[in-house]
């Protein structure tokens, strides 16, 4: 069955939140539900293979040098034209339609039994982010930039 059942739709908008592209906040009720693997392609019709995408993005990752993966439900990883990718993870902390809490700044000062501090954070690997982590920071810009040779329309 290519459509998802209004129970699954209901499930993945709730487990999404918003499009599931880095830093998109278009809320998952106004998007479309993408099937991660192409249904065409033996894609299963499940959670594990759904995601809500923003118009925008959905045509985006169809466009040439773009890759999308879901190694787990809920978890996407993007793969840009240059290869770079960005992992997008759920935030399952914070119920659908709720303002996702501040994150509390890293203590200053040295670290307890480290020596010397090296100034490394405990911050996501590299491309890493959850919504409510890229949400939650009023001082940092809203979209990443996006490097020339990643723009689809440059």
């Amino acid at each position: 069955r290519y459509r998802p059942g209004e129970v699954m739709r209901r499930l993945v908008q709730a487990r999404d939140q918003t499009c599931r592209f880095p830093t998109c906040r278009r809320p998952a009720t106004g998007c479309d539900l993408d099937h991660t693997r192409p249904y065409d392609e033996k894609g299963p019709t499940c959670p594990c293979n759904l995601a809500a995408l923003c118009r925008r993005h959905h045509r985006l990752k169809q466009t040439d040098g773009w890759k999308l993966t879901q190694p787990s439900p809920g978890t996407l990883v993007w793969e840009t034209p240059a290869k770079r990718t960005h992992t997008v993870r759920p935030d399952l902390t914070t119920p659908p339609g709720a303002t996702p809490p501040t994150p509390q700044p890293p203590p200053q000062g040295p670290r307890q039994g480290r020596g010397k501090d090296t100034g490394r954070g405990t911050s996501p690997p590299t491309g890493t982010t959850t919504h409510a982590a890229s949400a939650a920071h009023p001082d940092r810009p809203s979209r990443l930039p996006v490097p020339a040779e990643d723009r689809p329309w440059h």
